[in-house]
């Protein structure tokens, strides 16, 4: 009974908690690659991940085209400068890592040299992100934060690496890319807070969070829940955790992500803060509320990791429409 009430005190406090700060969402867009979520974690200080994103996988070329990204984690690396800058929780289990990674945005078509007016710009920006996660299982709750530096605009290649894979798979060549976003600095910093709501064992799990990014490339706020179901490593944040499930070497489980975003300024879409671009989207033709729906299949082995990642975004802007994209990640501790 003691354990009942409990888990039904818990299980109201993380609803209150999550209701709170979606409602602050509504009141303040989610990360394109979200490489800090706790569907996401690996059981390892010792790591090295990679991420490839397209909309190939939805049968699309337009808007978010493709992502790619390498992460490597250490603990070495909270030695590096920008760590200090990391948050962290009393009494937690901490990860630090680096990650670089690489974006790019297209219109709803690549077959039109000429700017497509009311269309998405197209936009590549690549930058190095230094990140740290400290979880704190005791207390079922995980803060992970950021601190991204880059560029936006031509530098970032970004119709180089189009061009590239468009002509390794005989597509269309992409044509457009001459009115991007032009050269801008990145310089981002994001925070992302996750407590579980309810779990059981190592077969479910429900969680609720925020998270907020602030920067020259975009400013956002989000509210999210987030379920796990299969055959979990609970470490990854819930309370549960203490009854160790280090010594699975086999994981596989399902997860779901519905989000709600509040835009205040997005970068990839209105132009940097420093440099005029050939063609923008003005602050009131953006869609400044989005949905987004992410949900995909992880699979540990020992010490690798494989995922195959499925996301829905509604529009970004008020003449876009829905965009959906998919994508492979894989891992191995070290």
């Amino acid at each position: 009974m003691y354990l009942l009430m409990h888990g039904t005190d818990r299980m109201i406090q993380g609803l209150y908690f999550t209701a709170l700060f979606i409602l602050f969402s509504l009141l303040a867009k989610a990360q394109v690659m979200d490489n800090m979520a706790s569907y996401r974690d690996i059981n390892s200080n010792k790591f090295i991940r990679l991420f490839y994103d397209n909309d190939f996988f939805s049968g699309t070329d337009e808007y978010y085209t493709q992502g790619s990204s390498m992460e490597l984690v250490l603990p070495a690396l909270q030695k590096f400068p920008s760590s200090k800058l990391l948050l962290s929780l009393p009494g937690s289990e901490k990860k630090y890592g680096i990650a670089l990674e690489h974006i790019g945005y297209t219109p709803s078509s690549i077959s039109h040299p000429e700017i497509l007016r009311g269309d998405r710009p197209f936009a590549a920006y690549a930058f190095l992100k230094t990140f740290a996660v400290a979880t704190d299982p005791a207390h079922g709750r995980r803060l992970s934060s950021a601190l991204a530096v880059g560029i936006i605009g031509p530098y970032a290649f970004g119709e180089n690496v189009q061009r590239s894979i468009h002509r390794w798979l005989g597509d269309t060549k992409p044509l457009g890319w001459a009115n991007q976003i032009q050269t801008d600095l990145i310089l981002n910093y994001e925070a992302a807070y996750e407590e579980e709501i309810y779990a059981c064992r190592n077969l479910f799990s429900l969680n609720g969070g925020a998270a907020i990014r602030a920067g020259t490339l975009n400013d956002k706020a989000t509210g999210q829940l987030t379920f796990m179901i299969g055959r979990l490593n609970m470490q990854n944040i819930a309370s549960s955790g203490k009854e160790s499930f280090t010594k699975n070497n086999f994981v596989l489980y399902l997860y779901g992500q519905p989000q709600v975003h509040f835009i205040a300024y997005d970068a990839t879409l209105q132009g940097g803060m420093f440099n005029k671009s050939v063609y923008t989207l003005s602050a009131s033709e953006l869609t400044r509320l989005t949905f987004q729906s992410n949900f995909g299949v992880v699979m540990n082995i020992k010490k690798l990791y494989f995922e195959y990642a499925h996301t829905l975004l509604t529009k970004e802007f008020e003449s876009g429409k829905f965009h959906s994209w998919g994508g492979v990640r894989f891992g191995v501790s070290l």
